[in-house]
């Protein structure tokens, strides 16, 4: 495990995928891990109050 601090960048909207890859690459240091959503699987959906399904 590397001693490098870490960052998630997240905005909800699929919509603003470009700028969050353009956001990361510009704050990618040596010490800096940056993390997007898009760099995580999705492996479920969840539930809302009253039995609808968000996701």
């Amino acid at each position: 495990m590397t001693g490098n601090k870490k960052f998630f960048l997240s905005a909800v909207s699929s919509e603003f995928a470009s700028y969050r890859s353009l956001l990361a690459g510009d704050l990618r240091r040596p010490n800096l891990d940056v993390a997007v959503q898009e760099d995580f699987a999705v492996l479920g959906r969840v539930r809302k109050k009253g039995g609808g399904k968000r996701g």
